[in-house]
């Protein structure tokens, strides 16, 4: 269990640890529609960096209306490339994820 983490980036590398621990090779991300690529994105990058592969699945909340579900804005696609940057390390402090 992942009791460490404070965001969706902490969970992506504490819950990929677990994970690779366990030597698990399918998971399911359970989130709202509106964060499902964030965090996939979050934990597919985490994976890379750890060396392995894991399957991910999906089982999301619809909390914005199903028309815009495939809909990416510009603000997200920035907050999902933050979000990458720090996975890779590239952040305030190189080097350091957290």
């Amino acid at each position: 269990m992942d009791d460490l983490s404070e965001d969706t980036v902490e969970n992506g590398i504490f819950a990929v640890k677990i994970l690779k621990k366990l030597e698990i090779k399918t998971a399911t991300l359970i989130t709202s529609a509106s964060h499902i690529r964030r965090a996939l994105a979050i934990f597919i990058e985490e994976c890379t960096e750890e060396k392995i592969y894991i399957k991910f699945d999906n089982l999301v909340y619809p909390d914005i209306p199903i028309g815009t579900i495939q809909d990416i804005s510009h603000n997200e696609k920035i907050i999902i490339f933050r979000d990458l940057l720090r996975i890779c390390g590239i952040w305030e402090y190189p080097g350091l994820k957290q």
